[in-house]
């Protein structure tokens, strides 16, 4: 029998089909959410509600008084939000808006380096993972004091105090023991921070558990490969026809941002890569907001940061000086010969410089603006870019752009201290396959592009899976294909348009005019000659993930971990010495968006969780946009949905599946039920509260199910009590089909258009 709907009642059901038991979600509770602090613009300001300013928000605790501290990560600072009756007032904690460091002190004279998480304990102490790789503790009299881990010493290292090592922590809780649970990004662990007289010990609770992007060719014709989901960069060196594969950065599914010699480095989702004269690689660290440096060093292999910083989220853009500098999702990356580097800043849709200065990196923004979209030519920030994905520089010094979203190639020239952005080739409205001249010709989503000493720009036309050609021709632009049948995908080597790929992406040149492309949905290295023969030189694939994100502590120690890129909510039960682990919600490496019971239900990227009195869990569903619930039952726990849409991203109060998040982050509840939210990309907390609808009626736990091809359940109830059942299609649009009054007995409600009703949910509730 195939169950046509899901069940929400604002009562508990037990749903009955033969000898097999379901519960349906316990209580179905939409709750309303307002902003009330900060908006979508990014800012330090203190002040009143709207007037505040935040700056990628991440996590949030709250004291016994109500009030609540935000890890306002991008800025540097620890925030402090006061309840004055219907207003929240914002004060600056500790640390200095912008001014990054790991000072300690008291109040603005400590700095941080974008912390993550935040906790309180009873005594009003409050706790701070710094992504430079510590352990704070700010006093209730200000004072910001490192308590363990070392200031950039990014590694997994048990110990007391600064002899401890963090690789990136992020959420952090404390329980009534002022043990600190932290989550270590880089590692995927659960560590236990625990004061032992004056000291603090670092223990570890527990540890958990791929598709080539970018490559580039040197000189003397060896391929760099950023293996992007094995977090990776390699080598391929030619030995007659065959290649001999090194791995000379990164360690295989291992991700981090760890500068070091060799496999002690570490990287996230790399993207881009770039080779200069002297054999430097350089690499777009998309997953990292980085770009680094790869030097070979007596047979040795140097990775440095030259630019960016790690753990700086999805809110970022700014000019600086090494790290100072911020990118976002940077894809594409390019060294000049006059040892420049020129990245394709993604998500900021801009063009950024990096000039060598001594032996710092300056940044500067040459086109494009960041946050706003677009694909207007123009001078220098009037310009718009959508997605800029890779860029390559000619003889001339003309950058050459593909800009992937409008499926267009741009070239921006210098002009004096200007630089003009102008698109050569594609159409920003249409995607097709059609070659020819300048905006005639069309494309579909191109991801990299290379060009050769004559001006001739190959480009990779991703979902079109070919290899296309953009010759200069008089004042114009001729495109041509080179290899692959535009919509046609593959893995056939063979000449020209009888060759086949499957979404390539990056694409580059050696010195006699053979092009090495990234062929990424084949998990492939593909080799394609001057005249149009292509070989496949480089083969593999597989892929793990994991990432946790969130803790949270019940009053039993009990700890909840969300297990991000497992999809899955985790409890770490201590017996002994020993953590047991169980998954309580979600399917793990399966994603998606499910209510209901355990394993049952579907998650997307949960990030960050909160516990309530009742120890029921709030979480917020990072990849969904949503804040879900899960409360316990026995010994099941029911997921249910209780703001936001799956559909739909945004900035919208509202109750239900109205209220819109961007990238809800951290999580906090009060002991009244409130529920508040950092909203990172929208750059507001916003707070939530439980519809107005009674729960007064209960589940006898019998019968429930189709009668008769009819959809039924039944209710139980004081008697007297008028109850009511609502249908809706969306969870926003409610329409009652069934009223009735409790007697001594249980009532017994069926729907007789179930077989043809189109409602998707069904609720019980008083008026």
């Amino acid at each position: 029998m195939k169950i046509r709907s899901k069940i929400l009642l604002s009562v508990g059901v037990v749903l009955i089909f033969g000898s097999c038991v379901v519960k349906a979600q316990s209580i179905y509770t939409p709750y309303t959410f307002t902003t009330i602090a900060g908006n979508p613009g990014y800012g330090a300001n203190d002040g009143t509600n709207g007037d505040a300013r935040f700056w990628a928000p991440r996590q949030m605790a709250m004291d016994g008084n109500g009030v609540i501290y935000v890890a306002d990560s991008y800025n540097g600072t620890i925030r402090k939000m006061v309840p004055s009756g219907t207003n929240w007032i914002v004060t600056t904690l500790a640390g200095q808006p912008g001014v990054l460091g790991t000072n300690d002190g008291f109040g603005g004279g400590a700095l941080f380096y974008s912390p993550n998480g935040v906790a309180v304990d009873p005594g009003g102490n409050v706790y701070v993972s710094d992504s430079e790789c510590t352990i704070r503790m700010i006093t209730p009299a200000g004072r910001v004091s490192t308590i363990a881990g070392q200031p950039g010493a990014s590694a997994h290292l048990d110990g007391t105090n600064g002899s401890a090592q963090f690789a990136f922590p992020l959420d952090i809780a404390v329980d009534s023991n002022t043990n600190i649970y932290v989550i270590e990004y880089t590692g995927g662990s659960v560590r236990k921070v625990s004061p032992v007289g004056t000291n603090w010990v670092v223990t570890t609770v527990a540890t958990g558990f791929y598709e080539p992007q970018g490559l580039a060719v040197d000189a003397a014709g060896n391929i760099y490969v950023a293996d992007t989901f094995q977090d990776t960069i390699y080598q391929l060196t030619p030995s007659g026809t065959n290649w001999i594969s090194t791995l000379i950065a990164g360690k295989s599914q291992t991700s981090g941002s760890a500068d070091g010699a060799n496999v002690n480095a570490r990287f996230f989702i790399p993207y881009g890569i770039s080779v200069d004269g002297s054999g430097n690689v350089f690499v777009a660290d998309n997953g990292n907001n980085l770009i680094r440096e790869i030097s070979p060093a007596g047979g040795n292999w140097i990775v440095t940061t030259i630019a960016g910083l790690t753990n700086a989220g999805f809110a970022c853009f700014q000019d600086g000086t090494n790290s100072g500098a911020r990118f976002l999702f940077p894809s594409g990356v390019l060294a000049d010969k006059a040892g420049n580097v020129f990245v394709g800043d993604t998500g900021n849709n801009t063009i950024r410089k990096l000039s060598p200065q001594g032996t710092n990196w300056v940044s500067s923004t040459i086109a494009g603006l960041a946050v706003a979209k677009g694909s207007i030519d123009g001078t220098n920030s009037s310009a718009r870019f959508s997605w800029p994905s890779d860029a390559a520089v000619d003889v001339s010094g003309n950058i050459y752009v593909v800009d992937a979203s409008p499926g267009t190639i741009r070239r921006v020239s210098r002009s004096g201290n200007n630089w003009i952005v102008t698109t050569i080739a594609g159409n920003p409205s249409v995607h097709g396959t059609n070659d020819g001249i300048g905006t005639n010709a069309l494309f579909y989503v191109p991801s990299g592009l290379v060009v050769d000493l004559a001006t001739n720009i190959y480009v990779t036309d991703t979902y079109n899976h070919t290899v296309r050609k953009i010759s200069p021709v008089g004042g114009n632009w001729l495109v041509t294909t080179v290899a692959g049948h535009g919509g046609a995908a593959g893995s056939t080597d063979a000449t020209g348009s009888a060759a086949r790929f499957n979404q390539p992406t990056g694409v580059r040149l050696d010195g006699a005019t053979n092009l090495y492309v990234a062929d990424t949905y084949n998990q492939a290295i593909r080799k394609i000659t001057p005249s149009g023969v292509v070989t496949t030189i480089a083969k593999g694939a597989g892929f793990s993930f994991n990432y946790p994100n969130g803790v949270a502590v019940d009053s039993a120690t009990n700890v909840y971990v969300a297990d991000t890129y497992n999809n899955t909510i985790r409890r770490l039960t201590q017996i002994g010495t020993n953590w047991t682990v169980t998954t309580l919600g979600g399917a793990s490496g399966v994603a998606g968006f499910t209510d209901g019971t355990n394993t049952i239900a579907r998650f997307y990227q949960p990030v960050t969780i909160s516990i309530d009195l009742k120890n029921n869990l709030f979480i917020t569903d990072y990849g969904n946009q949503l804040i879900r619930k899960m409360t316990p039952q026995g010994a099941n726990w029911i997921v249910t949905t209780i703001a936001g849409s799956s559909h739909g991203r945004g900035k919208t109060d509202g109750t239900g599946n109205i209220v819109r998040f961007l990238e809800p982050n951290g999580i906090v509840v009060d002991g009244l039920g409130n529920v508040y939210v950092a909203d990172l990309d929208n750059s507001a907390i916003r707070m939530g509260w439980p519809e107005n609808v009674p729960a007064t009626i209960a589940t006898t736990g019998a019968g429930f199910g189709f009668n008769g091809g009819q959809f039924g359940f039944i209710l139980t109830g004081p008697p007297g009590q008028l109850v009511v059942v609502e249908t809706s299609p969306d969870l926003k649009n409610w329409q009652p089909i069934w009223t009735n009054t409790f007697g001594t007995g249980a009532l017994t409600f069926t729907d007789p258009q179930s077989t043809t009703n189109p409602a998707a949910y069904y609720r019980a509730r008083t008026p």
